[in-house]
């Protein structure tokens, strides 16, 4: 039996809605992680059995931590994560990264993330982690003088 690839998309029923319906249709089981029951569940209406609601708030690591895992163990691998954290919880996106062994979108906000200024630690935090591919996505950048 052929499994399906397992992604992840955190903020998935609020901006990144679409991208779980995409994913869902390009053939991935999609874990949502998000904190409302309702929101998770009218996505899950749309999406169909291919989507995976994970009830979780990214701000307890511990919850967080267990949530993956159980994700993991009953959808495989994640291979591809899209991750919008705020920066309320910063550990969270570390977490997150630790349980997926492929591609890895970090989304930011421009308030976050200034591309003429990179994080180093950031950057350095994600480098050594060796399978995953880490890539930054920075929303609404307006470079002025």
């Amino acid at each position: 039996m052929n499994r399906r690839p397992h992604a992840l998309v955190v903020g998935g029923t609020g901006m990144l809605r679409d991208v779980s319906l995409e994913l869902v249709r390009r053939g991935y089981e999609v874990s949502v992680i998000a904190r409302s029951p309702l929101r998770l569940a009218r996505l899950q209406q749309e999406a169909g059995l291919h989507f995976h609601a994970v009830q979780v708030d990214y701000r307890d690591t511990g919850a967080l931590t267990e949530a993956l895992g159980r994700q993991v163990a009953q959808l495989g691998p994640i291979v591809l994560a899209v991750v919008w954290v705020h920066s309320v919880a910063p550990e969270a996106p570390y977490v997150i990264a630790r349980h997926v062994q492929g591609r890895y979108f970090h989304v930011l906000g421009s308030a976050v993330a200034d591309p003429s200024r990179p994080d180093p630690d950031r950057s350095r935090r994600f480098a050594a982690l060796p399978h995953l591919h880490y890539r930054e996505v920075i929303l609404g950048f307006v470079l002025e003088p």
